[in-house]
Parts: structure tokens; sequence; C-alpha cells
């Protein structure tokens, strides 16, 4: 997993090249895309910090890096559990769409999206509800709401965010969502379609991890 910290140290000078990568945008902003003064991107970037509809605690531009290009980056927090982080395309590279990437596992981190992002998606990840890195596998020791965070309010939420974010940012919203997961995000996939059918417009759940408890009960009687 990439650090949120990567990426802070702009170059200077400015650089537009043409690629026309999957139909998105045949303008695409190299590596030296900032000007020495912030670029109208990136100060529209760091204006979502006042955004009073959504808590972020991060909101700048990140310097490209293979495969994904510059864009903006924001970090928020709601309901002071579920942590998110956005990856929007600058305005020119973005394709319309915002993609939900699915977790593996128990979760408890933030993944990067860089190869959607580098399409031209706009993508939203959560850590589902608990840091891995500070609780480990102790998370939901009686702890119902990190078990329903884990279940489906983490995705829930954090796609609305997201989706509150690309409106400030691209000033409308997005042509179509995507929830795109495998495993644990397979599970959250179906969830998410059964709960909040009208969250994402189309919904990729590849090997979900759902029967829970009768996979528990397999497994303690073999």
């Amino acid at each position: 997993m990439q650090s949120a910290s990567q990426g802070t140290n702009r170059p200077s000078s400015r650089q537009l090249v043409a690629l026309g990568v999957d139909g998105a945008s045949s303008i695409r902003v190299s590596a030296q895309t900032e000007p020495s003064g912030p670029s109208a991107a990136v100060k529209s970037c760091r204006d979502l910090i006042l955004n009073n509809r959504v808590t972020l605690i991060y909101a700048d531009g990140r310097t490209a890096g293979a495969p994904a290009p510059a864009h903006c980056y924001v970090k928020g927090i709601i309901g002071g559990s579920i942590t998110f982080h956005v990856q929007l395309p600058y305005p020119p590279d973005w394709n319309g769409h915002l993609v939900h990437r699915g977790d593996g596992g128990a979760d408890g981190d933030l993944d990067f999206s860089d190869s959607l992002e580098g399409r031209g998606y706009t993508v939203v990840n959560s850590n589902t509800g608990h840091d891995v890195g500070a609780t480990g596998d102790q998370w939901a020791f009686r702890d119902s709401r990190a078990e329903e965070d884990f279940a489906y309010r983490a995705v829930h939420f954090a796609t609305n965010a997201a989706k509150t974010g690309v409106q400030a940012y691209y000033r409308k919203p997005q042509d179509h969502a995507f929830h795109i997961g495998c495993s644990s995000g397979g599970r959250q996939g179906l969830l998410a379609a059964q709960l909040f059918p009208y969250d994402f417009d189309g919904i990729i759940a590849g090997a979900p991890g759902h029967r829970r408890i009768a996979r528990r009960v397999y497994r303690l009687s073999t």
C-alpha cells in the first residue's frame, strides 16, 4: 500500500501531452503538470477542505507516479471510526465515473487504486471502520458498531461522501457510480445491492465472501 504522504513535492514547470487512453480525455497532464504557483485544479482540490458537508482532514494534489497521473487526493473521517480517501483525476482527465473499490479480508487500511485513477475514474476506498494497525484482530470484539461498519455502513457512507466530493470538485455529479470488489469486496457489493440499491449503477462482485456463519460451522466440523 502506498503512503498518503507520497507525492507532496510538486514540480515547478508545466507540460501538457496528448495521450487519449481508454476513451478518456485526450489531454493528459504529465509529471511536470504544476506551475510555480498552484494551478486552478490544485487550488480547487485544496479548497475541498472547506466543504462543510463532509469532514476532510487532507486535500491536496499528488504528483504523477506510474500508472497514475497527477490528481487531487482527499482523506476524511465519518462518524469518528470510518476513514476514507478519494483519488480524483484533474478535470481534463476525468471520464465522468466514480468507482468504489472493494476490500479484502478484514481490511482495516486504505487501498490506493492508481490504475483505475490513471484511466480517468474517481476512486473511493475506506478502512471499513477500523485501523488494523491499531486494533489488530480485536477490532470487532464486543463492538456492534464496528461490525456494522465492516458489514455495510463503511461502503455506503464512503460512497456518499465521495459523491459529495465529486459534486464539489467537478461542479457536477458523476455520470455513473460502480462498485468493484472480490472476496470481502464481493460481499460488500452483494450487500450494497440489497440494502442501498441506488448507491451504484453497476456492481462487479467477484468470488463474494458471504455465508460466513455457514463457512465457520463447516470449518469447525471438519
